[in-house]
Order: structure tokens, then sequence, then C-alpha cells
């Protein structure tokens, strides 16, 4: 960082919507802070992918507290720092070596997808467990695709496991981008690396997407 750069303004985070996956209702949802509530995506939802992230979330049922992590690139090789926004409980790490204590803490694998909606909104994407499994099955061999064409999830899958019943999230091809929109996905992903590299560049340095084993998160 040059010496000018040091007193320059920081870019302001510019994630509209954080979306979760909510298997109940096999649809993605995401937290309205003016009402307070959870609001529901009525599906078809279609995103462009700009960015892809690991980290931890979950619930400390003895602190009655959320886990969280720093957002890392490459799971086997980036330190992990996990927390919980109540109590001072943390473990710091490469996932591997610290997964069972995180398990502990009540957390859990999560990635997190920075998107761009239609509107040209910068959104994220939280999916944990079976999610992850059916996004990386369905970019295993079209990563190359991610850039320029639109991710669509018209439908939920239904499964069960023992007596548990969940769903999980079909990702299809939409369509390719327009020129325009082209240029908007430019735009977006400037505006967040801009952000990422003026706060957080030391814990989630953009390189090249590994590739990761579902057997190197469950």
């Amino acid at each position: 960082m040059s010496r000018q750069a040091e007193f320059q303004k920081q870019s302001s985070n510019p994630t509209k919507f954080y979306f979760e996956w909510k298997s109940d209702d096999k649809t993605f949802a995401y937290y309205d802070k003016d009402k307070k509530e959870n609001v529901k995506i009525e599906l078809p939802f279609k995103f462009l992918t700009l960015m892809e992230f690991h980290t931890i979330k979950g619930w400390n049922d003895k602190n009655q507290s959320g886990v969280y992590s720093n957002e890392v690139k490459s799971i086997g090789n980036d330190e992990i720092n996990v927390r919980l926004f109540k109590g001072s409980q943390s473990i710091k790490g490469i996932y591997k070596e610290i997964k069972e204590t995180i398990v502990a803490m009540g957390g859990h694998y999560t990635k997190s997808i920075y998107i761009m909606l239609e509107s040209g909104e910068i959104a994220n994407v939280n999916i944990k467990g079976s999610s992850v499994q059916s996004w990386g099955d369905f970019t295993q061999k079209s990563r190359s695709r991610l850039s320029d064409e639109w991710i669509q999830v018209s439908n939920a899958i239904e499964l069960q496991k023992g007596k548990v019943q969940y769903s999980i999230p079909e990702f299809k091809f939409a369509h390719t981008l327009s020129q325009e929109q082209a240029i908007q996905a430019d735009n977006a992903y400037n505006e967040l690396k801009n952000y990422i590299d003026s706060y957080v560049a030391k814990q989630i340095e953009v390189i090249e997407e590994e590739e990761v084993s579902i057997e190197d998160i469950f």
C-alpha cells in the first residue's frame, strides 16, 4: 500500500443482500433489518457468479451466540479464524487441522458466493451441507462458463437422509450475458474487489480458485 493510499477513503461494503437457502421453504431468503424478519425469494432466482470463498458459520448453544469466521480463498492453505459473537472462545488454523474444534463450537463449513443480481446489485449467497455438493457437482465441469452465463434456480431437489427430509437448490445455466450485462458485471466485480482489497485483502487475497473435494469439507 502506498503512503498516499493510507489516507484515501475506504470503500463501503457494496453487498446489498445476504441470501441463505431455507430447506423447509425450498427457496432462498434474506434478513430484512428494517422489518426484522426473513424475506423469502420467489423462484426462479437468477444470478451471475462474481467471486467464491470459504467460511464458517453456525450457532453455539452454550453461549447463545452465532459462530463466524473470516472468508478465505484456499480452504486447504489459508488460515481461518473462527469466533463467537458473544464470549471469548475462538480457534485459528487450517480448516482440516481445527475441524473438530469448529464442530464442537457449533460451526460448520459454508460456501460464500458473491453474485450480481439482474438489477445489477451485488449480493451474497451462503450454502452449506448437501447444497455445497450440489454447487460443486454443477460447477465441476463448467467453471469456464461461470464468468459469462446467468445461473438460475427454479426448483428445489427434495432429499431424505434417514428420517430427515430436506431440500437443496437445483442450479442450472440460463443464458449468456448480453454485452451491456457483461460491462455491468465487470463494474460490479471491480466494485466488490475494491472493497475486499481495502478491508480484508490480507485474509481473502484473490487467487486462482482451488479445486475442493467434498471429502475435504465433511
